[in-house]
């Protein structure tokens, strides 16, 4: 085997170790992320007093119970769903983190444009835009080798 045979041997083998690291990295969030949007709901739902931070002023009940349902298909079962995906290393797992990229993005846009339209809620737009960033940067760095 020559050199070059080796060193490429040795790079693919270190690749593969970088990807079940990422992998397991990624599962670990999104079930953090899974859990810590229910307890945050559950938060929400406990102390109302709460919402003032999260939601901008005036928000009515209808549109509390939207973003629970949103989030609960979205945030939590979602991110399950999509950990899942990365624990058992399947092919669409990238797919999957790109969708709840995606609703990352639109929740974002609503609460960051809410909370400048009211001057309140920035707590929510700001964890919205923390979760944003971190899955954005999941789906830069598995790039094409998550859906190999």
């Amino acid at each position: 085997m020559t050199g070059h045979n080796k060193y490429m041997l040795h790079q693919r083998k270190s690749t593969n170790e970088c990807s079940i690291l990422n992998d397991k990295v990624i599962s670990s969030y999104l079930i953090l992320q899974a859990l810590g949007t229910a307890c945050w709901w559950w938060c929400i739902n406990t102390f109302p007093s709460w919402r003032a931070l999260y939601f901008a002023s005036g928000t009515s009940t209808e549109i509390l119970e939207s973003f629970f349902i949103a989030d609960l298909c979205f945030y939590v079962t979602g991110s399950l769903i999509c950990a899942f995906a990365f624990v058992r290393e399947t092919r669409w797992r990238l797919y999957g983190l790109s969708l709840l990229t995606g609703a990352a993005a639109y929740a974002t846009i609503f609460t960051t444009t809410q909370s400048c339209l009211t001057n309140s809620g920035y707590a929510g737009a700001a964890c919205m835009l923390g979760s944003l960033l971190i899955l954005c940067g999941f789906v830069i760095c598995t790039g094409g080798e998550a859906a190999k």
